[in-house]
């Protein structure tokens, strides 16, 4: 089992990252089974919605690909790929320092997920203290061993 940060989503369905193809294709398969919650899909429309008004004001500089997936594709693969479950962490799970991340904390607690892929740096630096209470992995999605 395995939880993506919102950034992972994006950098996989969003911005096609090539360097993550290896765990596009897991998951695509079902060697991976992604568990999100309703909270994370939300984050996700909201991060997207942002996005594509800044683009529309901004025009191509903003960063966004100017071809490619629109915001009803990434959310139809979030749809298809992630199995929507509910966080109940037993007892106290580890703070993270960026308020906003601490679902994906919980959720790969409470689930005992094997994975939590994340590029942020608060989620990073709880890798050891949730690999030592629940043997959950916490890395840079590009250093994914698949």
């Amino acid at each position: 089992m395995v939880v993506l940060d919102t950034n992972v989503v994006l950098a996989l369905y969003w911005f096609q990252d090539a360097r993550l193809g290896r765990l596009a294709q897991a998951l695509q398969t079902g060697q991976l089974q992604w568990l999100a919650t309703s909270e994370m899909r939300q984050e996700l429309v909201h991060v997207l919605e942002r996005w594509q008004g800044d683009n529309a004001a901004r025009g191509p500089s903003s960063g966004l690909p100017e071809e490619g997936p629109g915001i009803q594709d990434v959310l139809r693969m979030f749809d298809r790929l992630a199995e929507q479950v509910t966080a109940s962490p037993a007892g106290p799970t580890p703070r993270c320092t960026d308020s906003a991340d601490q679902k994906f904390i919980d959720l790969a607690l409470s689930s005992q997920s094997s994975w939590l892929l994340s590029r942020d740096r608060a989620v990073l630096k709880l890798r050891r203290k949730l690999l030592a209470i629940a043997g959950c992995t916490v890395q840079r999605p590009e250093d994914w061993p698949g």
